[in-house]
């Protein structure tokens, strides 16, 4: 028994002797991330909501709040993790990790867009909505927190994102061109022209424009 104790007594997060309420709920903080580097996840969920319980008005549990929309992401429950990253962002909008809870929110909308799979249409044939979302928030990040440590990662995705938007276009425009609804492919080419500039896919946009100008 006394063997276990010094065990025990790690992962509680109450006050030693002596220990002051910041240095207990720093220790029982570092205590849960240890859980989470360890892929422990049930074990570091319960650790993080044991920090809010006992040091609810810390820093540690601000961040603890926000590890364990970090854990859903982990777990790959999207939707979940989403739900937590605006939530703590909420109440936390001046915060230092407030850019990180903004560049999550991005990659919850990423993680739910369509895969490709060889038994499926293109990603970029099936429902495209949670690309639109993750579209609109990197943009919204890289514009305004187009410094941050993430920027670089947040690009590399966003451009990932934009390329399959844009071969939705050009999937559309083809198909309006194959029933001679010229008009109508040159107007959804056009629109891809206009909103994604700068993308690998552009100068195939302008090959089908100038084709569907020709046809018409």
């Amino acid at each position: 028994c006394l063997l276990a104790l010094p065990a025990a007594c790690a992962t509680t997060s109450a006050a030693r002797p002596g220990e002051s309420a910041a240095d207990a709920a720093e220790r029982a903080y570092q205590n849960a991330m240890t859980l989470y580097n360890d892929e422990s996840w049930p074990e570091a969920a319960e650790a993080f909501r044991a920090v809010q319980r006992s040091h609810g008005t810390s820093r540690q549990a601000t961040l603890a709040e926000l590890r364990l929309a970090d854990l859903e992401f982990k777990q790959e429950r999207y939707t979940e993790a989403l739900s937590g990253f605006r939530t703590w962002l909420r109440y936390h909008t001046s915060h230092a990790e407030a850019p990180y809870a903004r560049f999550m929110i991005a990659r919850c909308h990423v993680e739910q867009m369509p895969e490709d799979w060889f038994l499926t249409p293109p990603s970029w044939e099936r429902d495209l909505s949670a690309a639109h979302d993750a579209e609109t928030a990197l943009a919204r990040f890289l514009r305004d927190h187009g410094d941050s440590t993430h920027a670089a990662e947040a690009r590399r995705i966003h451009d990932r994102v934009r390329e399959t938007l844009v071969r939705h276009e050009i999937y559309v425009a083809n198909f309006y061109g194959s029933r001679d609804h010229h008009a109508a492919a040159a107007s959804r080419l056009r629109g891809v022209l206009s909103r994604y500039r700068g993308s690998v896919l552009e100068p195939l946009a302008l090959l089908r424009l100038g084709e569907t100008w020709l046809r018409m």
